[in-house]
């Protein structure tokens, strides 16, 4: 669920840069797949290939499973929610419901910044469970129950004191200055203002 989940699990069979790397494989080849039927949702076979083409075609992409961070991981839920509503949108149905409040209580639990993505998905979700005409209490509930648990698992795996990324990157930063025995640059000497 969390970005750290798939590279912790394989972190403790496998040691944590060895994790975070195959969890980076793994997660940009589910990428594809993702883009694909979020194509194919929208348009038709041609339109699943043309997104995994235009994809493929960008270095960032390719690149990405080389990245020994949770980008992969985050790109992942991201890709696989926004598939999720496109199939709801293109095959209105109770499943589909469900699968898109997976998929926006995923893009949730990846990262803070998921939360940019899953407030418009989520509206565009109660619009599309709005089609559905008498169904729509039980279509709304399916997309919401998912969205609800995820905030339980939240709650449960990140504590309010959980340091932010930006934070802990200034932290990491500054460890490696101290390693390498440099002095530590005056841009760092401060914590950033997000912080």
């Amino acid at each position: 669920m969390g970005a750290g989940w798939l590279p912790g699990i394989l972190a403790d069979r496998l040691g944590i840069l060895r994790g975070l790397q195959l969890g980076a494989q793994i997660s940009t080849a589910l990428i594809f797949p993702g883009l694909y039927l979020w194509g194919r949702a929208l348009g038709n076979r041609t339109s699943g290939m043309i997104a995994v083409l235009c994809a493929l075609s960008i270095p960032a992409v390719i690149v990405l499973s080389r990245t020994t961070t949770f980008y992969p991981e985050m790109i992942l839920g991201l890709v696989w929610g926004s598939a999720s509503l496109s199939l709801l949108a293109r095959f209105p149905s109770a499943g589909t419901a469900l699968l898109s409040g997976i998929g926006i209580g995923n893009m949730l639990l990846v990262d803070g910044r998921g939360l940019f993505w899953a407030l418009p998905m989520l509206v565009l979700g109660g619009l599309l469970c709005g089609r559905s005409g008498r169904w729509i209490p039980v279509f709304l509930l399916l997309l919401l129950l998912p969205i609800a648990g995820s905030f339980w698992i939240a709650h449960r795996y990140f504590p309010e004191n959980t340091v932010p990324l930006e934070l802990q990157t200034y932290y990491y930063a500054q460890d490696l200055y101290r390693l390498a025995g440099m002095s530590i640059p005056s841009f760092l000497m401060q914590p950033p203002p997000s912080a």
